[in-house]
């Protein structure tokens, strides 16, 4: 049987359906759950941005139906594109709800944003001043979003405060290259950004399957390994929870670790992590208190 390969953004099928496994579980019902979840953020994201402030929440949910109003008002007035765009949208988001967790769903379909613009555009023009007013707070929504990216305070999407640049720095300063390796978790981190910040002299794991883990032990195995960073999200999305197992083998095997953890979850994010849980029928009694963390493993040399 010939078998055929494909690779997404350096993930195969394979991989995609078995981080998919590890990311929805539980009763049929979470699954519907957590499709609402990730329509409702990727239509909040196009509609108010990814650096929307804590503080400006209430504000933002209480638009959001009327902006959803706009967009249907304004994509009924592009009928010749409408049934196009919708087929499109409807493939891009399967494939990319099977690949990634919610906070990415509204970048792997970003292609699609300047039909949203011009529906919302043409919404505003129907509703007149209703469509007037919402268009000035969602400009106004829109511009305090990146005033707060700036600043970096108070972000519901916490990742973009992960300081990827500060964390190489430290496992540059602190390791050698002819003995240290660093893993990352591919299934949850900002990939890209790590990879532009580290030296290509450094041995790097991209582990975002079973398999990728499998490799990191046997690599280890080898023996010429004496130091291993392991950066990874506090939440752990790989299939059977691989990553926190394999911490957890590190942490058992290597006596000389430590944790040093990165951007503090604030109370409000404590909240909505609790009610994914509930979502999910998961304990949400402990809840994670940081958003990225980084172990680190060392041998004797």
């Amino acid at each position: 049987m010939l078998r055929i390969t494909v690779e997404l953004d350096g993930k195969s099928v394979d991989e995609v359906s078995h981080s998919t496994k590890g990311r929805l579980s539980g009763a049929p019902g979470n699954v519907w759950a957590e499709q609402f979840l990730k329509l409702a953020y990727w239509f909040y994201s196009f509609t108010f941005g990814e650096s929307i402030s804590i503080w400006l929440l209430p504000v933002t949910v209480v638009l959001a139906l009327p902006c959803l109003l706009l967009f249907v008002s304004g994509a009924r007035l592009h009928r010749d594109w409408l049934w196009p765009a919708f087929l499109t949208a409807t493939i891009a988001y399967l494939g990319a709800t099977r690949w990634v967790s919610y906070p990415y769903i509204g970048s792997r379909l970003l292609f699609l944003l300047p039909l949203f613009i011009l529906a919302m555009a043409a919404g505003v023009t129907t509703r007149h001043r209703l469509g007037t007013t919402l268009g000035v707070l969602l400009l106004a929504a829109n511009l305090a979003g990146l005033c707060s990216y700036y600043r970096a305070r108070g972000l519901l999407t916490a990742s973009y405060l992960v300081p990827n640049q500060r964390i190489v720095t430290e496992i540059v300063q602190h390791s050698r290259t002819e003995d240290t390796v660093v893993w990352v978790d591919g299934l949850n981190s900002d990939v890209m950004a790590f990879e532009y910040y580290l030296p290509k002299s450094f041995r790097v794991r991209w582990l975002t399957s079973p398999e990728s883990v499998a490799a990191a032990r046997a690599e280890l195995n080898a023996g010429t390994i004496r130091h291993v960073w392991f950066v990874r999200s506090s939440h752990d999305i790989s299939p059977g929870h691989e990553f926190e197992k394999l911490q957890s083998q590190m942490t058992e095997t290597w006596i000389q670790h430590s944790l040093h953890p990165y951007v503090p979850i604030s109370p409000v994010h404590v909240a909505i992590l609790r009610v994914l849980a509930l979502l999910r029928h998961q304990d949400g009694s402990q809840p994670r208190q940081y958003m990225c963390e980084v172990w680190e493993f060392q041998g004797p040399r």
